[in-house]
């Protein structure tokens, strides 16, 4: 299941796999689970893969290949896509 919270930005060429190829019958698996919080940004190219959360207010930078959760507010980039820096927001 794929769960995508509200006011979510999700760049071009981005792609949301919730499954696996099972590469002996080469039938696709969608058992796995993504959570992308309220107010996420997901730049361009990235890739999101099953099993994840991607906290509250986060930000994905470009080509980004989410493998393991990423935290509420922060910036996170790569491959595998790891926190950089932390988003203290004025008010909160």
């Amino acid at each position: 299941m794929i769960y995508i919270g509200n006011n979510v930005r999700v760049g071009p060429n981005t792609i949301i796999r919730s499954g696996n190829w099972n590469y002996i019958s080469f039938v696709g698996d969608n058992t796995g689970n993504i959570h992308i919080g309220n107010n996420v940004r997901i730049v361009a190219n990235s890739v999101i893969l099953k099993d994840v959360s991607i906290g509250e207010g986060s930000v994905i930078g470009a080509d980004s290949i989410v493998t393991r959760d990423i935290p509420p507010n922060v910036v996170a980039v790569g491959n595998p896509c790891r926190p950089i820096k932390k988003i203290v927001r004025n008010g909160s």
